[in-house]
């Protein structure tokens, strides 16, 4: 609840907009942010209160009705050599944009951290539980299609659908990732724990 009226004061009123620089990069003045980002303690809440917020989310998100739909007019691609998440998005069951939705979310939230060490936790943490969730949520979604195979070698039209909604939304969420590895945000997490991998 704080962090939008924070973002408000920001944004809409121009709180602390041109008071030149300081150590805070996002602001000359202190935020929330940083009053979350400076005591371990307020930062450790603030990750149990997103982790539980999200896992919620996102077990709303695979149950809803309509999470294994694609859109009718949904275009599959079929050459993958090039492909872009902006060319696979309408391809993919609702539930799969709703969850990678809501870890971009996340991230836009803790990209405005100081430092890469206060923002790892809510990728490992929150952001990997997720998709971890969802990937299991798509092989169940995969076990009868799979059951459906061996006792109909013809298949069935709704078995092939749901294999290839399965395949779509682990393809799509790959190709997503590897377009996010890129972005400072994550790279930067990626070279503090490679950092800390190396020390310990």
């Amino acid at each position: 609840q704080i962090l939008p009226v924070d973002n408000q004061l920001r944004g809409i009123y121009g709180y602390a907009a041109d008071l030149g620089a300081s150590k805070h990069k996002h602001s000359a003045w202190p935020s929330m942010i940083d009053f979350f980002a400076d005591d371990e303690k307020r930062r450790q809440r603030w990750v149990r209160a997103d982790f539980l917020n999200a896992y919620k989310r996102i077990e709303t998100i695979i149950s809803e009705d309509g999470a294994w739909q694609t859109p009718r007019n949904a275009k599959p691609k079929h050459s993958l050599t090039k492909t872009k998440a902006s060319e696979t998005v309408g391809c993919v069951p609702e539930s799969c944009n709703e969850m990678l939705n809501l870890v971009k979310k996340i991230s836009n939230r803790f990209s405005k951290l100081l430092t890469p060490e206060q923002s790892f936790p809510f990728v490992s943490n929150i952001q990997l539980p997720i998709l971890n969730t969802y990937r299991l949520a798509v092989f169940n979604q995969l076990i009868e299609p799979a059951k459906n195979i061996k006792r109909d070698p013809l298949f069935h039209k709704e078995t092939i659908r749901m294999l290839c909604v399965g395949a779509n939304a682990l393809l799509h969420i790959g190709i997503v990732l590897e377009e996010w590895a890129g972005e400072f945000v994550y790279s930067s997490i990626r070279e503090y724990q490679l950092s800390t991998e190396t020390l310990s």
